[in-house]
């Protein structure tokens, strides 16, 4: 942090410290990537999952979609009348 700086200027200049600070950055950067990574694949095992629970386990159990209900002519003209 800029305290540490501040109380021991000597660590800006030192080359150790320069190069473990860019060692640490880099591995939280890829922490950060393989996070991001395992997040999206986590994302798609979900939606396979899902597709496999809504389309597969209800054919197995025998439920699917009722059908919307549609008039005939005839009860469209005798509600409507």
């Amino acid at each position: 942090s800029n305290l540490q700086f501040e109380r021991y200027p000597e660590l800006k200049a030192d080359r150790l410290y320069l190069t473990l600070a860019s060692e640490v950055s880099a591995q939280e950067d890829e922490i950060y990537s393989t996070i991001r990574n395992y997040n999206f694949r986590v994302q798609q095992f979900n939606g396979i999952i899902y597709t496999f629970w809504t389309v597969c386990v209800p054919e197995k159990i025998g439920a699917y979609n009722l059908p919307y209900f549609q008039a005939s002519e005839q009860e469209r003209r005798w509600c409507w009348h």
